[in-house]
């Protein structure tokens, strides 16, 4: 038997009815359409109705995937942007890799609501580092048109390069030491009487790194010409004894004397070298941070997808 055709405005007319409670028979009598037709509609009316309500919810589903996989890549370009800088101290030895795991690890906490002082496990640290990575690579896809990541590259390449040449800093410690205690050996018997501390030319000659590894960070050490100026809040930190200010303005110019000197004798092999990955660093760092603002990424991520990205 041939199908009985139903039209928009019957088939409306039959899902009031039904919807209404009325019998099959009743909706044949009100609609005019065979009740085997009218209940073949109405069943391909709700599966049709079924399969749209799953693809809605299919497409809420994924616009929420999508939003929290949005959220986490900006997370990541903040951690960046806002983690990525140059060594504090010339003491510094983790590498760059080491870096970047700790500052998502900041952000991982954050995200999973960990407590600043609970211990995340190797296996799950190992997990988030892989998470991280994949995150990282996802957000250098979206953004490619727009970012250079090979800025980040610079960065990583410029700090590695600074913690090899700052060992050979701190290397120099001993050999400062000693020209310390040889520009003014009777000055330094005198300090030596009055501390209870270690020998104070290695303190001193920490002190000169410092301030050293200072100037470089703040960009007024001029390998060519260098000028180091010790203040007396320095030397007291440094150096907390009782102090006379003849004692201090000696001591003060003595380690001016030897921190330039050392400065002039190690240029090329030292000075100069960690100038030029400050500088590689600062320029990266800068350029990172603009390339990385929220308000530039989010629009590259939403009008692009990559393969973590939700259907």
């Amino acid at each position: 038997m041939r199908k009985r055709y139903v039209s928009d405005d019957e088939l409306n007319h039959i899902i009031k009815l039904k919807q209404a409670g009325a019998s099959w028979l009743m909706i044949q009598n009100q609609s005019g359409v065979p009740r085997r037709s009218a209940q073949q509609a109405y069943e391909d009316w709700q599966r049709s109705q079924s399969i749209d309500e799953l693809k809605s919810a299919r497409v809420g589903v994924a616009a929420e995937e999508f939003r929290k996989h949005v959220d986490l890549l900006i997370k990541i370009a903040e951690s960046l942007a806002g983690g990525l800088e140059v060594p504090a101290t010339h003491k510094i030895t983790i590498n760059a890799d080491e870096l970047l795991y700790s500052l998502w690890e900041k952000s991982y906490r954050g995200i999973k609501n960990y407590q600043p002082d609970k211990t995340i496990e190797k296996r799950e640290r190992q997990r988030f580092i892989r998470e991280y990575q994949m995150l990282l690579k996802s957000l250098q896809y979206h953004t490619q048109e727009r970012v250079r990541w090979e800025v980040l590259e610079d960065w990583k390449q410029a700090w590695n390069s600074s913690i090899g040449h700052m060992k050979r800093f701190e290397k120099e410690a001993n050999s400062i030491a000693e020209n310390i205690t040889k520009t003014d050996a009777s000055l330094f018997e005198i300090i030596n009487s009055k501390s209870m501390q270690d020998k104070v030319e290695g303190r001193l000659a920490q002190t000169i790194l410092n301030v050293t590894w200072q100037n470089i960070v703040d960009s007024t050490l001029n390998s060519e010409n260098p000028e180091i100026y010790f203040s007396y809040e320095l030397l007291d930190k440094n150096f907390p004894i009782p102090m006379d200010k003849e004692s201090f303005e000696k001591i003060a110019e003595i380690l001016r004397q030897v921190a330039e000197a050392f400065c002039a004798e190690r240029k090329k092999d030292i000075i100069q070298p960690l100038i030029n990955d400050d500088c590689r660093m600062s320029e990266a760092i800068n350029t990172l941070e603009e390339m990385l603002n929220p308000l530039v990424l989010r629009p590259l991520i939403i009008r692009t997808r990559c393969e973590l990205c939700p259907a």
